[in-house]
Parts: C-alpha cells; structure tokens; sequence
C-alpha cells in the first residue's frame, strides 16, 4: 500500500526524475501548498492549520522517522514565523504558540515515521513468514511461485529439478514428524551449501526439494553436483539413517506455463526414473500421456461398472491328445464409446491396485457363473476359468459370493477353476493359502495363471495348493524363434509334471506351436489357432457346434475377432 502511495505521489508531481527525489519534491510540494491554503484561508487562527498534518503523516509513513521530523520541521517553520495569525490584520503569532504547534508537528511525524517502520518490518516479517517453509527456511510453493513470476522477466523458461527421498515415507513412520523435521533441515542445509546460490530453492508439503533453474544444462550440472555430494548419510536423533535421492527434471514449455504444472511434470519424471530404478530421469510427453489414461481409466471404470458397460468374452480350452473342449476362460472386454476397445492388459492392473478389484470380480463371477448355469441347462459340459487377483483373496466376503453363487446356480463346484494371477506378491501368503485349501476341499479346481511372467512363481507353487499350471502365451509365442523359450516352456512342463500339476499352454497360434508343446507332454491348449475370445452369444454357437475340435485343422477362422 505504501510502495503505491509512493509512486502515485512521484508520478503526479515528478514523473521524470527517480523515485527517491520525487517523493521528497512532492512531500515538499504538499507542505508549501498547505502552508499557501492556510494563509489564503486566514491564517493559523482558523483550524485549516491543521491540514499540516497530511503531508506531515505521509512523509513519515513513506521515509520513516527522519522523513516525518523534516516534514514536521518544515511545517513548523511555514506555519510559524513565516505565517501570521490572521492575514486580514498580519497580526503575528505568538513565539510559544507557533513553537509549541512545531513540537507536536515534529513529534507526530517523527512518531508516524517510527510507527510506519514498525509496521513496515512487521509486514515484511509477516511475508517472508508466508513465503519461507517454516522447518527447512527455503521457500515454500507461495514463495517459488514469486521467484519463478521474477525468473519470467528474462523471458526464458525456468527448469524445475525436483529431489525426493525414495524412503522418505518409511522415515516419516518409523521416526515420526519431530525427526522427520530435523532430516528435512539436513537435507536443505545440504543443498543451500552445494547449490551455493546457482538455484532457487523449495520446499513441498509432499516432502519434495524443488531446485528452480535458468537454463537446462544448469539443471544438469545441478543434478551431477547433488549426486556427488548431497549423500545417503545422515543422522537424526543419533539413529544413522540411509537416504536415496532420485531426481526429475521438467523445462516450463514457455514463460506462461504455472509453476505447478512444471513441478507436476517433474514428479511424472521421478516416478519415472524409479520405475526403471535410476537417480534420475526427464519429463517426457509420453509419460504424462501414459499418466492421463491410467487416471482417465480408473475414474472410468467405477462408471463402467455401474452401467454394465464391460463385457464378458470367452475362449475354449481344449485337450492336446484328445481335442475335446474341456473348458472355457472367462475374459473382460471393455468396449468405450470414445477410446473404442480398451484392452485388459491397460485396466485390469489399474483395478488390481485400486478398491475396484473386489467389485469387479464380484461381476465377473456373477454374470461367468450365470452363463456357466444357462450352458449347463443346454446339457453344454464345460468348466469355467475365472481369474482372480492375488488382492481378492483378503476379502472373506468374495469367497462366500463364490459359494453363495454357485449355490444359487446349482453348479458343481468341479466346474469352476480359480486362476491365481502372479501380478503382485501377496502380502500374507498364509492367509491366501488357508482360502485355497478350503476352496480345494469343496471342490473347486486352482491355478497358477501366466507362469514365469509375476512376481514368485516358484515361491507360490511351493506355499500355494494348486492343481494345474497356465504356461504365459509371451514364451510359447517365442518357441519356434527363441530356444531359451523353448527351454523355459519345457522346464515349465517337466515342473508341473513332476508336481503332478495338470500343464495349459496360453497363445498356441499355429501348427508348429501346438507340435511342439505335444511332443513336450502338454495336456491342454488354448489360443487362437482354436479360437478367439468369443462373446457369450456366439461362445454358445460355437460350442455347440464344437465338442471336439481336429487338432491337425485349425477352426479359429471363422469365428469372432476380439
């Protein structure tokens, strides 16, 4: 408010000159015309005297003590000796009236120039108290966002180098927020000493370092010099702790970009850079692409849901010595209005990670196992394959809808077959077996889905009770080109033959692939040299028309491509 006043007052009187002598010239100003409108008005006997005290107050709210002494001062003298009592008669004032009436001129702006400083300091503390983060003393994202609108005048787009602490979480619970503060300061006291000034730096709430930069390649030299000598160590309460730094960098793509949108696009960059397990990456529009659709997909799929917008699609399993269709696997397409035929391998990992993955397979199993019931009253003999997560098996309520269904059904447990997918590691292996026991014990059929592509697979088959084990389609596809694939398919099936585990091969293709895996004992087959994943409509047709299927001819070509 102060700074306005100021250049307002410079820029009505001396808008040629520089601040500091113009405001001085217009406080001047101000007290000459005070002094001329009280004597042309009738002199200090009238209470227009007192208009002194506007440019009195006002110089000593804009140059402090010393302005508002001058400026009482020179009040003082214009209304004093200089001024008569009454202009009509010049009459003159009395010494003690005009030097008493100079006391209290100089005393007000001296007293107004040391209020305003105080207040000015007050202010100025009160700022840099919103704009610093409070523990680390750097600026928090209020404050960067000033520095960043500052680096804006050079018109060149600032680069923003975030440093984050891959095991700041774990920190923060096992020391608790007292020492977490006391790391974070470490941590700034670091980079304020590395950096030596070559950057501006932040602090988030997140836990996040922001590093704001000029050019590119001083963000690169930034990141080296951060790499060399911020460390791992560090000591927090006497207790050592070890600290991995990764760090993402993102170039503002023009001077009007926010602030947040380049911090956003570095932490797309550090999550980047630990997925593939380096200290450091790039923002890369594809990233944030990546990022968009996963979002865009996980909101979506509540909605699908909700309006019964997946589908449920299916393909045949048959036997390798016979070609009998043993059964089918139960497979979820969804079909979206505007992004068209959106593939699992997008959503159901998405699923898998959020509290969607037990209301989708809740729907799976419902709408399956009813199709399953309608097949069975077509005296169509077929099993169902459903795939489950390892994440389905902690909620007790979706293994009493597997039993409540198949109750209500009038299915034989022996017809339904658990696939367990390797996706993720189960975080209590013991309750997980403890569930599939006790599916296996009424009946129900388990398998190990995509062997040799999750997370521990020889670790499940150890702990897990299993009853036939699902060859990934990524290593039968490679057999005829690739021998290490074709040794890891026949190490697969000599391990499920001698843990008398029933062996599946997934993605059989062609005439050469289903030799193959014949010659190596494979029981049963599935792929698209049998057929393709097929709707519910055209799965009855074909099964139907499809007890049995030649081995040696493939009957993929005529049905529905998914």
């Amino acid at each position: 408010m102060i700074k306005k006043i100021n250049h307002f007052l410079s820029a009505c009187f001396y808008p040629n000159v520089p601040l500091a002598w113009g405001l001085a010239g217009s406080f001047a100003t101000l007290v000459v015309f005070s002094g001329w409108l009280v004597y042309m008005l009738g002199g200090t006997q009238c209470a227009y005297v007192h208009l002194f005290y506007f440019p009195i107050l006002l110089a000593g709210m804009c140059f402090g003590p010393r302005g508002g002494f001058a400026a009482g001062l020179a009040s003082a003298l214009i209304a004093g000796p200089l001024m008569p009592l009454e202009v009509a008669t010049m009459t003159a004032q009395p010494l003690a009236s005009w030097v008493t009436r100079g006391f209290f001129f100089m005393a007000i702006g001296t007293l107004s120039g040391v209020g305003s400083s105080i207040l000015k300091n007050f202010l100025e503390t009160q700022k840099k108290n919103l704009l610093l983060d409070p523990v680390t003393q750097v600026w928090n994202i209020r404050g960067l966002k000033e520095q960043a609108a500052k680096k804006r005048h050079n018109r060149n787009p600032f680069v923003v180098v975030l440093v984050e602490v891959k095991q700041f979480l774990q920190i923060d619970s096992a020391m608790g927020p007292d020492a977490t503060q006391k790391f974070l300061k470490q941590i700034s006291e670091r980079l304020r000493s590395i950096t030596a000034g070559a950057a501006t730096i932040g602090h988030l709430e997140t836990g996040g370092f922001v590093l704001l930069c000029e050019s590119l390649d001083s963000a690169h030299r930034l990141i080296e010099i951060c790499r060399t000598f911020l460390g791992d160590s560090f000591t927090v309460e006497n207790v050592p702790l070890f600290a991995e730094f990764h760090y993402g960098l993102a170039q503002a793509e023009s001077t009007t970009e926010p602030l947040s949108t380049t911090i956003r696009k570095a932490k797309i960059a550090t999550n980047r850079a630990l997925e593939l397990k380096r200290d450091n990456a790039a923002f890369k529009e594809e990233d944030d692409k990546k990022l968009q659709r996963s979002i865009f997909i996980t909101h979506a799929l509540k909605q699908a849901l909700d309006q019964s917008e997946l589908r449920l699609y299916y393909q045949p399993q048959v036997c390798l010595n016979t070609g009998k269709i043993l059964s089918v696997e139960a497979l979820v397409r969804w079909p979206h209005l505007e992004y068209g035929m959106i593939p699992p391998s997008e959503f159901v990992p998405v699923i898998e990670t959020t509290l969607l993955i037990n209301p989708f397979t809740k729907w799976l199993l419902r709408h399956a196992l009813a199709q399953l019931a309608e097949w069975n009253a077509m005296d169509i003999d077929v099993c169902m394959s459903l795939n489950f997560s390892m994440a389905n098996f902690q909620d007790p309520s979706l293994i009493e809808e597997i039993y409540t269904l198949v109750g209500e059904y009038s299915l034989n447990p022996k017809s339904v077959e658990i696939e367990v997918t390797e996706t993720a590691v189960a975080t209590n292996i013991k309750a997980v077996r403890d569930v599939l026991l006790a599916l296996r014990e009424k009946g129900y059929r388990i398998a190990v889905d995509d062997f040799g592509t999750g997370q521990s697979s020889m670790n499940y088959l150890f702990e897990l009770p299993f009853d036939s084990l699902k060859i990934d389609q990524i290593f039968v596809r490679a057999m005829a080109e690739n021998s290490a694939a074709e040794a890891i398919v026949r190490s697969a099936l000599l391990l499920a033959k001698e843990l008398n585990l029933q062996s599946v091969a997934e993605g059989i293709e062609n005439p050469e692939e289903l030799k193959l895996l014949k010659a190596m004992g494979c029981e049963i087959g599935q792929g698209y040299y049998f057929a393709r994943p097929m709707p519910a409509e055209l799965t009855t047709q074909w099964l139907k028309a499809h007890t049995y299927v030649k081995l040696d001819a493939p009957t993929a070509l005529h049905t529905h491509k998914a």
